[in-house]
């Protein structure tokens, strides 16, 4: 079996460091919402409680930051934020 393996490097958007990257981030987001849809599949998405309020809430707070920290360095956002 054979496998090629693309490696290059790259910087992180946010925090400018250097990462290797073995695969575009293009694939990588297509396993990782692959992956999403099959757990939504797979388990009941619960919402109206406290505990669901606060996970929307810590996400709310979490893509907010992140549009700030994009704002503030000039990034253009991803796309999913």
């Amino acid at each position: 079996i054979t496998a090629l393996f693309i490696i290059t490097c790259t910087t992180v958007t946010i925090t400018g460091r250097k990462r290797l990257t073995f695969f575009p981030g293009s694939e990588m987001n297509a396993i990782i919402l692959s992956q999403y849809d099959d757990f939504l599949k797979n388990n009941e998405v619960i919402t109206d409680t406290n505990a669901a309020n606060v996970v929307k809430s810590v996400g709310i707070n979490i893509q907010r930051g992140v549009k700030i920290i994009l704002g503030s360095r000039d990034i253009r956002s991803p796309g999913w934020v």
